[in-house]
């Protein structure tokens, strides 16, 4: 394994897969930060504390739209400006569309799906039964 936060740090052998990020949890748990973060030679990567990070955020596309960059925004940063998002945790500064960043323009938390995904589950497993019990009875 590679310690290289840019570096491909697993790969296997027998077909050739390779993973980049592991999340840093080694990292995480040794309270350190994560090192794409750590070693960003931009610091576009950032982490800390959310209500932090959000408010140097804001601060920044308000300096953008001070600076003539009429489209910059922040996209998945909090619920009340984009509602679906409560819980990401992550955020991105843009200076377009987020289909031009080939996103979703209106982020949604995976967790908020969970109701009607159960429920599609639930139809899909009551319809296979019913299949099986009418092989089962039919002549």
């Amino acid at each position: 394994m590679s310690a290289c936060p840019f570096g491909v740090i697993d790969r296997r052998e027998d077909d050739g897969r390779a993973w980049k990020c592991t999340l840093c949890y080694d990292r995480l748990r040794e309270d350190m930060v994560p090192a794409c973060a750590k070693h960003c030679p931009t610091a576009s990567i950032q982490y800390g504390d959310l209500v932090q990070l959000r408010a140097r955020a804001e601060g920044r596309v308000e300096e953008l739209h001070r600076r003539g960059v009429p489209e910059a925004r922040l996209y998945g940063h909090s619920a009340g400006a984009q509602p679906g998002t409560e819980g990401l945790n992550a955020f991105f500064l843009l200076v377009d569309r987020p289909e031009v960043y080939n996103l979703p323009p209106e982020p949604v938390a995976p967790a908020r799906n969970l109701r009607r995904s159960w429920s599609a589950l639930a139809a899909a497993a009551v319809g296979m039964a019913a299949l099986a019990l009418g092989a089962v009875l039919s002549p």
